[in-house]
């Protein structure tokens, strides 16, 4: 398959009215093109090569837990033996002990055009970004997840995108979305973003996120780090998840990219591959007054109260919204950041309660039993507790009384903690389940494209489609099973 030369490409994209549009047009192309060439095919008695296509290596716990948990459950489908997978790598931050036997694919080209090459060179193609079908986060990282999928079905390669959330997208981005994906399936996290996506016309499995069955650090080490930082080992931790909610969606701006280059502006708003972050003024007043809610009901519920406040940077970015609202309170928080995921997750699941915007923070957190509060910028959290009948923990991220409400439900946790701690385990068991049965979606499709592949999974249910379980996570389904 040939490509014009990349420089061309770039070019085109950093001198375009509408840059976003341009790289669509490329991508087409290259749709068409694949479709002639589709390269690699895989063949009985060969393993089975799959391509992971998503944004690891950024330092987000989230995306590094549901990946390494979507490796070991394709381990466990396809066999050990004859499971090859391959991880698109974006920046280098990555836990390479939670991917072990997996070949690093760096993201240093044009990313259409590594995609292109990458899924040629591959026998399938897995999606694996959560916020995959969305405008607030940004189109371009949605564009890229639909490339992907369009890639690996125009070359008539298995091509699912896998526990996906999907939301509000623009009508350009939802166009090339149902255009470039109708060939693929996706297997949706949620019923609320099974039913948006089944809307325009795409093959959708409902399942589940893939983090639920990871293994955290023991609690032990948990402890020694809290104790390290000041903890004495009996107050109840009350564990808060900041990010920047009004930050997003991030823009591909060519424009802002080259000034950047030139003289160092935007770089502290500079995400990625040409995108930005908003840094206006709006998005600024609103970041604030978010913290300082968040704050206000934070100092006045400690007030009087024994509670070890621990702030909790889920992604590298979200350091400074924690630094930030460390600032706001009195005495300053510890702060744990640029953590391994396994000591993240053991710290999370040792707190009392908490209040996140991170998805993720809730989700490996629940099977510990932890109660928590979502202050949501977007669809995911909600959608996770409205399925879960706890929509009334949730708070918007600019609500204008997100102060009073968050202190409300500080203040009332005698009423409901209980509750809310029995349901988080309840959603854990029902989302395993659904995780088994997800597994059995996947196992199904790559059997639809190779009858002759031989699973290790063949024939068994859902339990025999998950990777192996931790003794905590086993015990939650025996409870709730």
């Amino acid at each position: 398959m040939q490509h014009r030369p990349i420089e061309e490409l770039l070019q085109e994209v950093s001198l375009a009215q509408d840059p976003e549009s341009t790289i669509r047009d490329h991508i087409r192309d290259f749709l068409e093109a694949i479709a002639e060439s589709p390269g690699e095919r895989w063949r009985p008695g060969q393993p089975l090569k799959l391509f992971l296509a998503g944004y690891n290596g950024s330092g987000n716990t989230g995306a590094d837990v549901r990946v390494s948990e979507m490796v070991r459950q394709f381990r466990t489908i396809v066999g050990p033996e004859q499971f090859e997978p391959g991880l698109l790598m974006v920046k280098e931050h990555l836990p390479r002990d939670l991917f072990p036997e997996v070949a690093f694919e760096f993201g240093d080209l044009y990313l259409p055009v590594l995609l292109a090459q990458k899924i040629r060179a591959y026998h399938g193609v897995v999606t694996c970004e959560g916020s995959m079908f969305k405008s607030s986060h940004a189109d371009l990282f949605t564009m890229l997840m639909a490339s992907a999928l369009g890639f690996g079905a125009a070359a008539g390669k298995p091509s699912v995108g896998y526990g996906a959330d999907a939301g509000r997208m623009n009508p350009a981005l939802e166009s090339f979305v149902a255009e470039s994906c109708r060939d693929a399936l996706v297997i949706s996290r949620s019923r609320a973003s099974g039913d948006l996506l089944s809307g325009l016309g795409l093959r959708v499995e409902n399942g589940a996120d893939p983090a639920w069955t990871f293994d955290p650090a023991p609690p032990a080490e948990a402890e020694a780090l809290l104790r390290a930082s000041g903890w004495d080992g009996a107050t109840p931790i009350l564990g808060i998840a900041p990010i920047n909610p009004f930050w997003w969606p991030a823009r591909l701006d060519p424009a802002r990219a080259r000034e950047m280059e030139e003289t160092g502006a935007h770089a502290e708003y500079y995400f990625g591959s040409g995108v930005f972050h908003d840094d206006s003024p709006e998005s600024q007043a609103r970041y604030a007054r978010y913290l300082d809610g968040i704050a206000a009901a934070v100092s006045a519920y400690a007030r009087g109260r024994r509670v070890f406040p621990v702030l909790f940077a889920m992604e590298r970015l979200d350091a400074r919204a924690c630094g930030h609202l460390a600032e706001r309170l009195e005495p300053a928080p510890p702060v744990f950041a640029h953590r391994h995921p396994r000591e993240m997750v053991a710290l999370l699941r040792l707190c009392s309660l908490l209040v996140s915007s991170r998805f993720h923070a809730i989700v490996t957190a629940m099977p510990g039993g932890v109660a928590s509060v979502g202050l949501t910028m977007d669809e995911r959290i909600r959608n996770l507790f409205d399925e879960s009948g706890q929509s009334e923990r949730v708070i918007q991220a600019d609500d204008p009384a997100l102060g009073d409400k968050l202190l409300g439900l500080l203040e009332s946790q005698a009423d409901w903690r209980a509750a809310a701690s029995e349901a988080a385990e309840r959603t854990t068991a029902r989302e395993v389940r659904r995780m088994g049965a997800m597994g059995i979606a996947f196992a199904e499709e790559l059997r639809r494209h190779h009858p002759e592949l031989k699973l290790a999974a063949s024939g068994g249910g859902w339990q025999a489609h998950l990777p192996p379980l931790p003794p905590l996570v086993e015990a939650v389904l025996a409870r709730h099973g």
